[in-house]
């Protein structure tokens, strides 16, 4: 009975963490306060800061994403080919789902 929900809450955040992805340059750190102002509300749906932050997190782990260590922390792809890649994909695929 919860497979609706459980399949809208995959959505929004597969959507909300492409649209971070798509935010994020090989040439230039972007932190927390400047994606929330550029990551959407999706379908509705607001969220906060430290959920941004937990997306981040997540991401440095499984992708070539770097962060400068500083406080407020600094993210960006890497200038690489897989770098310019990554933040290609992700804002293509990132449209689809807005």
């Amino acid at each position: 009975m919860n497979q609706p929900r459980i399949k809208k809450e995959i959505v929004t955040r597969l959507t909300r963490i492409l649209s971070i992805l798509s935010c994020l340059s090989p040439t230039r750190k972007v932190g927390v306060d400047d994606l929330m102002e550029k990551v959407p509300e999706i379908k509705g749906i607001a969220y906060g800061r430290r959920t941004l932050q937990r997306d981040l997190t997540m991401l440095c782990e499984y992708l070539p994403i770097q962060h400068d260590g500083s406080s407020p922390r600094g993210y960006r792809l890497p200038n690489t080919a897989e770098g310019h890649a990554l933040q290609e994909l992700s804002s293509k695929v990132a449209e689809y789902f807005r």
